[in-house]
Formats: C-alpha cells, sequence, structure tokens
C-alpha cells in the first residue's frame, strides 16, 4: 500500500477527517459487526491501537507510525459516533473542546 502524498494545507486535515466521520456512519448503518459494537466493546481496541502506536514510536518507525496513528484515530471516531448517537458528543465537539484546553494553557 503506497501512502497519499502529504498536504500542506491546513484544512487538508478537516476535509480527511470529515471523510472518515462520513465512513464511519456509513459502516454503522451498513455492517452488522460494526453497528453491534458498543463503548465497552472498542475499549479493548482502543488500548491496543494505544500499545501498537507507542511501539511504532519507541522504535522510530515513523511509517509504522503513520499507519497505527490512523488506527488509532479510527478508534477515536468509532467513540465518537457512538457519542453521537448518543446525543452526548461528536468528533467535532471533541476536537473543540480539546482546542478550548488547549488555548486556554
Amino acid at each position: 500500500m503506497t501512502n497519499p502524498p502529504r498536504s500542506q494545507r491546513p484544512e487538508a486535515a478537516g476535509e480527511a477527517a470529515a471523510s472518515l466521520v462520513r465512513l464511519m456512519a456509513r459502516l454503522r448503518a451498513e455492517c452488522p459487526w460494526d453497528r453491534k459494537q458498543t463503548f465497552a466493546d472498542l475499549s479493548g481496541y482502543l488500548l491496543e491501537e494505544c500499545h501498537e502506536a507507542l511501539d511504532a514510536l519507541a522504535r522510530r518507525d515513523l511509517d509504522a507510525l503513520e499507519g497505527e496513528l490512523g488506527d488509532l484515530l479510527f478508534e477515536i471516531v468509532f467513540l465518537a459516533e457512538l457519542g453521537r448517537e448518543e446525543g452526548a458528543f461528536d468528533l467535532a465537539s471533541v476536537a473543540e473542546r480539546v482546542h478550548a484546553k488547549m488555548v486556554a494553557r
């Protein structure tokens, strides 16, 4: 698998995130496995992806780190979709919350 070209446009991150959010909504609607997942079910996957990202970071394997960060991001998007479905939060509110937190610091 070849990596997509890197963009120098800051808005490219938002466009890519929006595309991932749309994909997650589609998977939840169409895929029986994705549809049945709960917060509790995803906790193990989240931890596993964190460990894999940490391993790639420790090895300074930037190609592997990019992939593992993508897997970790997917888990975050998945959890945010569950939050949206429950009316509690979504990826935008998560991003806005951390943005406000960092600005306040």
